[in-house]
């Protein structure tokens, strides 16, 4: 995949993310959907800390350091 195209794919995905949570409390953001779903702020966690890895192999700094990745993974 091109820098491009990651970019562009990065880009859509923080726009949906935004469309989807712009109304979400942080109340609601730990609720879960169902007995074997994940709650919103357990799902953008994750996404986080893998587009930090894709950062880190990119060259570039990630958003969440090593212990907030590791809190994201525990959690």
């Amino acid at each position: 995949m091109s820098v491009e195209g990651l970019k562009r794919m990065y880009e859509l995905n923080h726009y949906a993310i935004g469309l989807n949570a712009r109304d979400l409390t942080h109340e609601q953001s730990l609720l879960g959907p169902g007995p074997h779903g994940n709650c919103a702020n357990w799902v953008l966690g994750h996404i986080v800390t893998n587009r930090g890895y894709i950062l880190s192999m990119v060259g570039e700094q990630p958003v969440w350091d090593e212990v907030d990745t590791t809190i994201a993974w525990c959690w």
